[in-house]
């Protein structure tokens, strides 16, 4: 069994980007505390001490704000604390993650970066990512990029697709081919519309598709991918189409909207799906309830049921449901993002495959 956290250990940032879905909570200092986050731990380790299969598995994923806003110290206290948590054995089989924007990232931070995968946010062309006073952050990210990779620190970038890069395709891909940096390119979720503007800079899923198609059609792009470079979701879809010819029973949507893609943790202790993140259909409290009593609580089978019925629509007559795709983008999307999906008759990956590689009934006819 494998559990996935994503845990938002602060809201506080040093950077106000423009499309931060944590906007209104930037200035927020609060954190969770050494002994929740040990609370937690231990409850993971309860769950699958009782359910779990034996060579069980945990993924962390520690977000914010900024999480580097916190002191090396509170760093090194976790990683003791997942140690005397989660056990040896399953502290072997646990993986973490922090996503920064870079910019407070020092010298002292490298012991840390020896045990968690940093992952940075960067999109190359736009001035979207700006600090308290509204100025710029890119110089300074690609100086941090930099110097990280010329000491061996292995990165990870997100490019957000907006009007602003959306036809500069070729500029991010210089980028990140130049720095040989595995990168994944996401739509900006359309939940953010209450945010003017957000909405101005939003792509919608076709022009999303266009990019994919137009970083494609790049041979430098095949070759890296080619070689062994990650470019999500370029690199997925190749993946499932190396499985498209393998015949198989109908999907059993049931039990793929059953599962929990990822469980996000806000700092109060509230767990919601990530369809639901932020504030809407929490499970309950981490910090107050057992992992198994947040995944009976109802709103987890409204999630479900939710999930299943999105499948069913959606997914269910995809090429890759079930053969290496689980359907979480479709059963895990905010609201306005599903409905994209139904509107285009598929979600991202479905749709940049049939750009990549149509569907042997297409290219027949």
């Amino acid at each position: 069994m494998h559990v996935g956290l994503i845990l938002k250990v602060s809201k506080f940032c040093n950077l106000r980007c423009t499309y931060c879905c944590e906007m209104d909570d930037l200035g927020d200092r609060r954190r969770m505390s050494l002994n929740q986050i040990e609370t937690v731990l231990c409850s993971v380790r309860t769950f699958l001490e009782a359910y779990g299969s034996g060579d069980d598995s945990v993924s962390l994923y520690w977000h914010g704000g900024e999480p580097l806003v916190q002191p090396v110290s509170y760093w090194s206290a976790i990683r003791e604390a997942q140690e005397g948590c989660l056990g040896e054995d399953l502290c072997r089989r646990t993986s973490n993650a922090l996503q920064s924007n870079l910019t407070l990232v020092k010298p002292a931070h490298l012991p840390l970066l020896s045990w968690m995968r940093i992952g940075f946010s960067y999109d190359v062309v736009n001035d979207l990512r700006v600090d308290m006073k509204g100025r710029p952050s890119a110089d300074q990210v690609v100086r941090k990029v930099d110097w990280l990779t010329s000491v061996g620190v292995p990165l990870a970038g997100i490019v957000v697709v907006s009007k602003a890069n959306a036809t500069r395709h070729e500029e991010v891909a210089d980028f990140y081919l130049a720095r040989r940096l595995p990168f994944r390119f996401i739509l900006l979720d359309e939940a953010l519309e209450h945010r003017g503007e957000v909405q101005v800079l939003r792509v919608g899923l076709p022009e999303y598709v266009r990019f994919a198609e137009a970083l494609w059609s790049l041979p430098r792009v095949r070759q890296a991918i080619a070689g062994g470079l990650r470019i999500d979701p370029l690199s997925e879809v190749l993946s499932l189409l190396k499985d498209d010819d393998h015949g198989s029973g109908p999907p059993d949507t049931a039990a793929l909207g059953g599962r929990e893609h990822l469980l996000e943790v806000d700092t109060d202790g509230s767990v919601y799906s990530t369809a639901d993140y932020p504030y809407r259909g929490s499970y309950g409290s981490i910090f107050e309830q057992p992992l198994e009593q947040l995944l009976l609580s109802d709103a987890r089978r409204r999630r479900v049921a939710r999930s299943r019925d999105r499948l069913d629509r959606v997914c269910a007559s995809c090429r890759f449901l079930g053969r290496g795709c689980s359907g979480a983008r479709v059963s895990h999307a905010t609201e306005p993002v599903y409905a994209e999906y139904v509107s285009a008759g598929g979600c991202e990956l479905s749709l940049v495959a049939d750009v990549i590689s149509p569907p042997k009934a297409s290219r027949a006819a």
